[in-house]
Order: C-alpha cells, then sequence, then structure tokens
C-alpha cells in the first residue's frame, strides 16, 4: 500500500458535504468519507538489472453504511471545487516516439485519472492555427492518477500507420515532418487542462527520418 489519500480530498470538500459523520474505517486513518489506495506491484519479470512497476489505483468507502456508494460523489465535488495542475515535461525520443514526465504539483491535493493526448497544429490562414489530435497514439500508461507530488513516466509511440514521421526544428520544437509543431494536451477528472510543446532531445538535435 503506497499510500491513502482522501485527507487531502477532505481538505478542499465544503463542510456541508457528507455531514459530521465519519465511517468507522475513515474514522481509522483520520478521514472523512472516501479512501484511495494506490497498490503498486515491483518485480523483475527476466531476473535481469532494472524492475517494472504496475500500479492500480482504488477508489473505497465503508461497505457497511446505507450511504456508502453516494458518498462517492465526493469526488465529482471534488471536481468542481477544486483542479489540479499537472505538469509535464516531453522530449523526442525518435522519429515514431516521445517521452513524458508528468508531475501533480499540488502539495495536497490528488490528480485523478490525469489523461495525456498528442496533438499537432495546423495552420488554418491569417495567423491561426487549430490543434489535430494524432491517432492512433499508443501510451505505455493513461488515466494516471497521482498523489500530492507524485511524478509518473509515460512513453508513448505513433505507429507508421498513423503516417506521420517526428523532427526536430531548428528551433528545437518537435514537430510532424510536413504538418505542424507537436504538443501534449493534459487534463483528467479534476485536472486543468493544459497543452505543452514536445521538445527535441537538445536543441542541437536532428533525427533521421528516412
Amino acid at each position: 500500500v503506497v499510500g491513502d489519500s482522501v485527507h487531502h480530498i477532505k481538505h478542499v470538500t465544503p463542510s456541508w458535504v457528507g455531514g459530521a459523520r465519519a465511517s468507522p474505517l475513515a474514522q481509522s486513518y483520520g478521514v472523512q468519507d472516501v479512501l484511495l489506495y494506490k497498490l503498486q506491484l515491483v518485480f523483475d519479470p527476466h531476473r535481469r538489472v532494472g524492475m517494472e512497476t504496475y500500479t492500480n489505483s482504488y477508489f473505497l468507502t465503508d461497505p457497511t453504511r446505507e450511504d456508502s456508494q453516494s458518498r462517492l460523489s465526493l469526488l465529482g465535488v471534488l471536481r468542481k471545487y477544486y483542479t489540479v495542475n499537472v505538469s509535464a515535461s516531453c522530449h523526442l525520443q525518435s522519429k515514431d516516439s516521445i517521452e513524458c514526465g508528468v508531475k501533480n504539483s499540488s502539495p495536497h491535493a490528488v490528480a485523478i485519472m490525469s489523461k495525456l493526448s498528442l496533438f499537432y497544429s495546423q495552420a488554418i490562414g491569417l495567423g491561426i492555427s487549430r490543434e489535430i489530435q494524432v491517432l492512433p497514439t499508443y501510451f505505455t500508461s493513461n488515466y494516471i492518477t497521482l498523489l500530492p507530488g507524485e511524478s509518473h513516466k509515460v512513453a508513448l509511440t505513433a505507429p507508421h500507420r498513423a503516417n506521420v514521421a517526428f523532427i526536430c526544428s531548428q528551433q528545437g520544437q518537435a514537430s510532424i515532418e510536413g504538418k505542424g509543431d507537436l504538443s501534449i494536451k493534459i487534463d483528467g477528472w479534476n485536472v486543468k487542462t493544459n497543452l505543452r510543446p514536445i521538445l527535441c532531445m537538445s536543441k542541437q538535435t536532428s533525427l533521421n527520418t528516412e
């Protein structure tokens, strides 16, 4: 068990939500209504150096209470009254792969189901552009729940059938050959929507797209 974090939700939940009662399960953890459990399985599948980690997140309430399911509405209140900034730093690795580091910047709130999407900009005239999603795109993980201050690495690839080739501009910006600059969109259940540029590994890097 990595941690429980409903005490983070409690801090930003209006006092009228859920009433003054707390379930015995919640009281034992010093929290109010809902527990977030993050379970991590860490193992070496091939007995080699380097471990793999698999993570699952569970939102739990005390099942002995009649209102146990309705109390999950606290998550809806969290989404309405408090949103979280999730930062992303993404760099081009090859002509079809990108690596991103994402982090929950909040010191006290959970970022629930943070989602990444890949876009490129398309000029439509008069200095105006629109964002076009790159599909299909495959992610090593997505819809990630992050504890306060927690970070996570994600690799993403666009297969050849997506008909794209990633390149680096002289300014160090990653782009799709013949189209436009790449960016990563971050949103989620209670995550502020954010669009971040994707950079090359360095400004001097030039990927071979042959």
